[in-house]
């Protein structure tokens, strides 16, 4: 059983059904993709259509990637899905517990608590720009050149781990 607490995980496939009273719901089964003994294990999570649940519901395929206005046509959860945050509760129902998926939100990334405003991130950047010149340099020095400002990705090129890459 998946112990419960907060995993980043994708949605791969979602289903429209029923409950046993006949309210519609719909089912998204989601993959966990944080590191560790659970990566690649799967969960359902049970939405349901209820006057009080079923914004949030919406906002939660919305969150699962699933884009268009009819529901019938979930055919979009799964496809280049956005990495959300799964809560994974324990819940006892006739003497038996089992994972259920409580919540899905936004996330699966990096978050900060106490972000920097603006002007803070303007401030900050301006004294880092002598240190970082300097860095260029010595790098520059030494015969490793610097990555494009844009979209860069890994180590500059020419930089030892470029070739030493662990996996």
């Amino acid at each position: 059983m998946i112990p419960a607490g907060t995993y980043s995980a994708i949605a791969v496939k979602a289903e429209l059904g029923e409950t046993s009273t006949g309210k519609e719901q719909v089912g998204v089964e989601f993959e966990i993709t944080t590191a560790g003994e659970h990566t690649g294990n799967r969960i359902t999570w049970y939405g349901f259509f209820t006057e009080k649940t079923e914004k949030r519901t919406l906002e939660s395929l919305r969150i699962c990637g699933w884009v268009g206005n009819d529901i019938t046509n979930l055919s979009t959860v799964g496809i280049a899905a956005p990495v959300v945050e799964i809560v994974v509760e324990h819940d006892t129902y006739n003497g038996k517990t089992s994972a259920k998926v409580a919540w899905v939100n936004r996330g699966g990334g990096l978050s900060m608590k106490n972000q920097l405003s603006p002007e803070k991130k303007r401030a900050f950047a301006a004294r880092l720009r002598g240190p970082l010149a300097a860095i260029d340099q010595e790098l520059k020095a030494s015969g490793l050149s610097t990555p494009p400002a844009a979209n860069r990705s890994g180590p500059p090129a020419g930089h030892p781990a470029s070739e030493d890459i662990p996996f």
